[in-house]
């Protein structure tokens, strides 16, 4: 993408907010700190589009971590003047602690609570329901990413049907079975299918952490094989248990539901995986697309699966900044219907201030006469009989 599109899209991002400067600090604040992170977003996915060149990695590299820490640290700008609800977690940070809540800031306009904020969830994906990460553990993600270029894959997306949790040991549960993914039913939105022989195999062809010789390993799961339960028995552990051959360590991600597998070797080398089939079988089991790993796994390869996650915050933040933008206008209707609402009381506050007394009196006093000629006539009326009509 050329240079100075990257940068029509960040005035685009970034001018709504400079057009607010009468709107009330809650509200731009919060707006400031959204166009920060779409413009952080928008920047750093242009080498990852790009396709990895080769002349724009080093210009990232340099940008995401100050970025980086940027986000963050506006992000843990109190609007209160007192605690920071974002405070960083390592140096240079590789996640946040959050101690706010999860109330959008209201204040009390014309006798109406009225929304003038978004919530730190919304505007930064922070502890997103669909397992994608914060803008924070996403932009640390990518530094590290483009820093260490680590040869790494995870699924591509949650792998789980919505409803549906697949568990390993870090929660408090049974580690899922793969016979529990096949169902019914089904964990997976793509569903897990089998070998001929039931059995679920794929070899993972990596390198020799210590030799850097070629490491090769052929792993075979059943429907009793969990997830990862902690132990050598699992998925996870299977995998990690042979490391030192492959250079290849795995790990499961309950909160995104997600595989990930990672290089471990110097220099990190790329990897491949594939499915194969197990003693006796005719055919292979569909355990990487089910997964959803691809088959070759590198530092690009790595970039790519980022880009989904990028693209869902991206989403999010958007979304959370066009609902700041709602309120904006909401409140500007407001502002436009208390200052109508002043101006008919100052114009009736006038109509008493600016009363000719004598002429008020001058008034008063012939409706008064009239009101009493009035009274008079109707006394007389009144007092007549019929004899007086004879």
């Amino acid at each position: 993408m050329p240079p100075d599109l990257v940068t029509l899209k960040l005035v685009v991002a970034l001018a709504p907010c400079s057009k607010k400067a009468q709107v009330p600090p809650q509200i731009v604040a919060p707006t400031r700190r959204v166009a920060l992170v779409v413009a952080v977003l928008i920047l750093n996915k242009v080498p990852v589009g790009a396709g990895l060149a080769s002349t724009l990695v080093p210009a990232a590299t340099v940008s995401v971590p100050d970025l980086t820490e940027t986000s963050v640290a506006l992000a843990g700008i109190p609007l209160d003047g007192t605690t920071p609800p974002v405070t960083p977690l390592g140096s240079p940070p590789t996640s946040v602690n959050f101690s706010g809540n999860d109330n959008a800031r209201t204040e009390l306009i014309n006798g109406q609570q009225v929304q003038v904020g978004t919530t730190l969830q919304a505007a930064f994906n922070q502890g997103s329901v669909n397992g994608t990460p914060s803008a924070f553990t996403l932009l640390a993600t990518l530094r590290d990413t483009l820093n260490k270029e680590p040869a790494a894959i995870q699924s591509q997306q949650p792998i789980n049907v919505t409803g549906q949790i697949i568990y390993g040991s870090a929660v408090p549960a049974i580690s899922t079975t793969l016979g529990q993914i096949v169902g019914p039913p089904p964990k997976t939105t793509i569903p897990l299918t089998a070998d001929s022989a039931g059995n679920y195999s794929i070899e993972i062809d990596g390198t020799n952490p210590a030799t850097a010789a070629p490491g090769k390993a052929v792993f075979t799961f059943t429907n009793a094989t969990a997830v990862d339960d902690g132990t050598g028995a699992g998925i996870v552990g299977q995998i990690n248990a042979q490391t030192a051959v492959t250079g290849v360590t795995a790990a499961w991600n309950v909160q995104s539901q997600r595989l990930q597998l990672t290089s471990s070797g110097p220099n990190s080398p790329p990897f491949l995986i594939s499915d194969v089939p197990s003693a006796g079988a005719v055919n292979t089991s569909n355990f990487l697309a089910a997964f959803q790993i691809p088959n070759q796994v590198s530092v690009t390869s790595n970039l790519s699966t980022q880009i989904g996650d990028i693209d869902a915050v991206i989403n999010q933040v958007l979304s959370a900044r066009a609902q700041i933008g709602q309120q904006i206008q909401n409140l500007a209707a407001t502002t436009n219907q208390v200052q109508a609402l002043a101006n008919d009381n100052t114009t009736t506050k006038g109509g008493y201030e600016d009363t000719n007394v004598a002429q008020a009196t001058s008034q008063f006093s012939l409706t008064q006469t009239a009101l009493q000629a009035a009274y008079a006539v109707t006394s007389r009326l009144e007092g007549k009989t019929l004899i007086d009509f004879l």
